[in-house]
């Protein structure tokens, strides 16, 4: 079975602060609406802009503890502070979804901006990451959740209900995001290896650049992350060979700035993802390399255990 890319799921704010939840430490909470499989392989990359040496810290979710950090780029004075992350076998993560309540009670939140199927969310997990407050959901309708008395929700209230990943950051800042990335098809251990860099490019093909990692002769998929981090200008075109999956992290710029690719290695052996840059600017370019699990079956049958 070959490594592919099952669904995306973004945080991805406008305006690009809106979704920090201030404090020391901060999170935010990507959701879905699609509950991820057992077993699958979790792919996050998230970002805060450091315009006061904001960094992010951490993954988790609702199911699985502390995701393993790969790779971390920071971008001094004006940029971005991004990092990757991953948990491999993961345990399912429920649908979820998540919002700014527009009103509520001790025993309620309201959201104008939803149409929920009614009760859809019933003995889901309530959060309101504003004031800290958790209850389980007893009844919804198309824009009301309903739950066990608690602290009171407010207008303006973050919360999230359900499913989610966890983002931690140090503190509130502009420009926070995430993507998240299920992959399905891996192996037990699917990590093959992983890499970052980031510089500064003008327009021209194939040349902002991951770097390279040696990721053996295994079958696997290689996922790329690029983004122009400055001035947010324009989003990088997919490198030579690569299949775009997803264009990100539109905030409140008039366009996507970032950019995820992928493409399936039979023997990925010394490898990287390139992106082509579009205009002059600052770029961050992550690669994450994983096994298919008819790799690891290779490896049993070549070990006489298969």
């Amino acid at each position: 079975m070959a490594g592919a890319i099952r669904q995306v799921f973004t945080f991805d704010p406008a305006p690009s602060n809106l979704g920090g939840i201030a404090g020391t430490p901060s999170h935010f909470r990507a959701t879905t609406s699609t509950p991820t499989l057992p077993n699958s392989t979790i792919v996050v990359v998230a970002c805060i802009a450091n315009l006061s040496s904001n960094t992010v810290n951490g993954i988790s979710d609702s199911t699985n503890p502390a995701y393993t950090s790969l790779d971390h780029l920071t971008k001094p004075s004006d940029g971005l502070d991004i990092g990757s992350y991953y948990f491999p076998n993961a345990g399912a993560i429920a649908a979820g979804d998540g919002g700014d309540a527009t009103g509520g009670s001790t025993t309620t939140c309201q959201d104008t901006a939803k149409a929920w199927t009614t009760n859809q969310w019933v003995g889901a997990t309530y959060f309101n990451l504003s004031n800290g407050a958790t209850s389980t959901v007893t009844s919804n309708t198309a824009t009301q959740l309903t739950f066990g008395a608690t602290s009171a929700t407010a207008a303006g209230n973050r919360y999230s209900v359900g499913g989610y990943v966890d983002i931690q950051v140090s503190n509130f800042d502009d420009y926070n995001a995430a993507i998240c990335v299920e992959l399905t098809g891996l192996s037990a251990s699917p990590l093959l290896g992983h890499n970052a860099t980031q510089a500064s490019y003008t327009a021209g093909t194939d040349n902002a650049v991951s770097g390279t990692a040696a990721l053996g002769s295994s079958p696997g998929i290689i996922l790329g992350f690029a983004i122009a981090d400055v001035s947010l200008s324009s989003v990088p075109a997919t490198g030579t060979g690569n299949t775009s999956s997803s264009v990100v992290w539109k905030w409140d710029q008039a366009q996507f700035n970032a950019r995820l690719q992928y493409r399936n290695a039979s023997n990925p052996g010394t490898a990287g993802s390139n992106f082509s840059a579009l205009t002059s600017d600052h770029y961050q370019v992550f690669m994450m390399a994983f096994a298919d699990a008819s790799a690891a079956t290779k490896q049993l049958l070549t070990l006489g255990l298969g």
